[in-house]
């Protein structure tokens, strides 16, 4: 890397997932270092064990689902509501993500659904989706048949900017409700720049089976940024557009409150039915709080509540 002295014939170190799993099952990476992170415990201390117990209201809830106006298809012709599909197998367990928009053709959903096929994962993936029309929306429907991946039409839901910025977790938190069972576990993720290595709820060393349902309801997970930008440790002061999601926001006191801390990604997390569904309920309602504050404000030419404000909020709940 840039600015980085190599000793003179020294092999590369490379991360390899059989190594690290095998490595990190005996508290060490396969590179030589300790694991140093631990889950945080997202109970807190809170009654029920919802890391979000301080009173989400269903008032700010249901704004949210009109603000967006929620209306996916989630019921078939008869009227019943879908089954998503299984894959070799049964599973409890469910990933989900958001693929709305013309752009979302089958070759940016394939390597987030056969990578995690392959990876051994058997449970429903669902994606959210725009309808596609004439090859685009026939090769999309082969690759989804292929890997048995469950396509809900949005419908009217608010997509774009404001899609990810919000809507996208009326969509979690419904989904979840409707489709993960109560002893299942979830997953949300981005779905054009994510793959899978391993089973995300079943890896031994990896799997979120690890600390949900017995240490944890919520895991949320460090941004990757620290590897594509040779930075050893990305936080709130080295990364600009992470910062500025959370000074517009909440002002430069409650940034400068974390700004040494590690950034979080609200891209993907996992949680328990319960823990998942009242972290959905608080970031629908920290958004629609970011409305209501700043309701014309833009930085940059973009509302403050859109373009990673999900992703100040998610950071400042945290910390």
């Amino acid at each position: 890397a840039k600015g980085k002295k190599v000793k003179k014939g020294a092999a590369p170190r490379e991360w390899h997932p059989e190594k690290a799993s095998a490595a990190l099952a005996g508290g060490k990476d396969h590179l030589g270092g300790y694991v140093k992170a631990k889950p945080k415990d997202a109970l807190d201390g809170a009654k029920g064990g919802l890391p979000t117990a301080k009173k989400v209201s269903d008032a700010a809830v249901r704004a949210a689902l009109s603000y967006c106006t929620y209306s996916p298809k989630t019921k078939d012709a008869a009227g019943k509501t879908i089954v998503p599909r299984m894959y070799n197998g049964h599973s409890p367990n469910v990933v989900m993500g958001i693929g709305t928009g013309s752009s979302y053709t089958h070759d940016k959903i394939v390597p987030f659904a056969k990578s995690l096929r392959v990876s051994g994962f058997k449970g429903p993936i669902i994606i959210g989706v725009t309808p596609l029309k004439g090859k685009d929306k026939v090769k999309r429907d082969q690759m989804m048949d292929k890997w048995n991946v469950t396509g809900i039409d949005m419908g009217g839901t608010k997509s774009g900017a404001w899609g990810q910025a919000i809507c996208r977790y009326a969509a979690f938190m419904e989904f979840t409700k409707l489709f993960v069972p109560e002893d299942g576990l979830v997953l949300n993720a981005d779905v054009r720049d994510v793959y899978f290595q391993g089973d995300p709820f079943e890896d031994k060393a990896l799997g979120a089976k690890r600390w949900l349902g017995t240490k944890a309801s919520l895991l949320i997970f460090q941004e990757g940024l620290n590897d594509i930008q040779g930075k050893a440790r990305m936080t709130f002061t080295n990364q600009k557009n992470n910062q500025r999601w959370v000074e517009s926001i909440y002002g430069k006191v409650t940034q400068k409150s974390f700004s040494t801390e590690t950034i979080h990604c609200s891209g993907t997390t996992m949680g328990t039915h319960s823990g998942f569904v009242a972290y959905a309920r608080a970031m629908l309602a920290e958004a629609m709080t970011c409305l209501k504050r700043n309701p014309k404000k833009e930085v940059k030419g973009v509302h403050v509540c859109q373009g990673g404000a999900d992703q100040g909020e998610q950071n400042t709940m945290f910390y």
